[in-house]
């Protein structure tokens, strides 16, 4: 168990006059930030650090406070950042992981040795993650804590009106993706944007590890073993809006039980793609169900809202592929993002739609939904989309 986490006492504020070290910066060279540590820059596609001192700890801190970094990777002293706009550079700088990672225990406290070789902490607003391995070799993970985005800035707003409407039916939904695809990001954007329109529904959130940013409304959080706090939390806590950070396979039926107990329930779950997602889930289910198939996870699971990444060289994108509710036999597309954005036309969509929902009639709420976001759905491209029968779709599929 990871020792509380120490806050630093001191937090370098950044300073603008760095003039003097602008004039040292090799010639065609771009400055990604200025701080109180140094001058962080691109020169030659690669990222260089001129630093107020030479040892490594003043370097990586450089890294981490400069806005437009995102990620920090090190390995056995290779080091990789990902910047706004850029994508992932290589950031060619000597920087000694020991002595990164004995500042990093130093300044929060946390511990790490071999006896507890993974290790999580923050610090700067950063999550960072300290790995050693049995052979010695040493890894950093380190993920900037952002501002949590409106969920209207990850996805349209139309679609936004829909995912909302869908999730207080009640629904057992899934956010899949790869990791780093942006399934977190999301899931906290919609429970700030539900805190924020319905402050008065007791939000109960799960995590293995502290992670989603809690911003107004009524909430509450617990970290710890997903299963058994999952069923402590609907049992007690008697939550309106079930969240849970992140499942694991083994998590899987405890999810599920959260959602026939009848709370709207939403988590997170790896998976490359749709289709390896219900087999996954299929899989864990025997233990429970031992004939248990991809259509058993239809009749349990209501929405699957799927995430991408895509790198094309050093950039990165994320975005939303696509999104399915099922019917218990068959997924249907209200959304697919191709070339271009496509939705399930509007009456095919309500259609789906029972009269009533846990916020009242389901229409009103929709429309109700719809004039907050200020939809105008000429906006939008429409499309008639065949329903996918999945047992049929997977036997097409090479093997998942």
């Amino acid at each position: 168990m990871l020792k509380r986490i120490i806050k630093p006492k001191i937090i370098e504020k950044e300073i603008k006059n760095l003039s003097i070290f602008e004039e040292k910066l090799p010639e065609n060279s771009k400055i990604i930030a200025q701080n109180s540590k140094g001058i962080v820059f691109l020169h030659n596609g690669r990222l260089k650090i001129k630093s107020t001192n030479e040892d490594s700890w003043t370097r990586f801190n450089a890294l981490l406070l400069a806005e437009k970094i995102s990620e920090i990777f090190v390995r056995n002293n290779i080091i990789v950042a990902t910047i706004s706009q850029l994508g992932r550079v290589v950031v060619d700088e000597k920087i000694d992981i020991e002595e990164v990672i004995s500042k990093i225990i130093e300044e929060t406290g946390v511990i790490v040795d071999l006896s507890n070789p993974f290790s999580q902490t923050e610090y700067l607003g950063w999550r960072i993650f300290i790995q050693i391995e049995p052979a010695g070799q040493l890894e950093i993970t380190a993920t900037r804590v952002v501002k949590v985005p409106s969920i209207t800035k990850i996805v349209p707003e139309l679609l936004t009106a829909r995912i909302l409407t869908l999730l207080f039916l009640p629904s057992t939904a899934v956010i899949i993706g790869p990791p780093g695809s942006g399934k977190s990001t999301l899931l906290n954007s919609i429970v700030v944007e539900v805190s924020k329109l319905w402050p008065q529904l007791h939000i109960a959130i799960v995590e293995p590890v502290k992670e989603l940013l809690i911003k107004g409304g009524w909430a509450a959080r617990m970290v710890g073993p997903v299963s058994e706090l999952t069923r402590l939390t609907v049992r007690y806590k008697r939550p309106d809006f079930l969240v849970i950070g992140e499942l694991l396979t083994n998590d899987i039926w405890t999810f599920i039980e959260a959602g026939r107990s009848g709370v709207p329930t939403i988590a997170t779950f790896h998976s490359p793609n749709i289709w390896k997602c219900l087999r996954s889930i299929a899989d864990s289910m025997k233990m429970h169900l031992r004939n248990a198939d991809e259509r058993t996870v239809l009749r349990y699971i209501d929405l699957f809202i799927v995430s991408r990444k895509r790198i094309e060289g050093w950039k990165i994108t994320r975005y939303i592929d696509s999104i399915y509710l099922s019917d218990s036999q068959r997924l249907i597309p209200i959304y697919l993002h191709d070339i271009s954005p496509v939705f399930l036309p509007e009456e095919d969509f309500k259609k789906l739609l029972p009269e009533n929902s846990m916020l009242g009639k389901t229409e009103k709420l929709y429309e109700f939904l719809k004039k907050l976001y200020k939809i105008n759905t000429k906006a939008y491209d429409f499309e008639e989309i065949k329903p996918i029968p999945v047992l049929t779709e997977l036997a097409t599929l090479p093997q998942v």
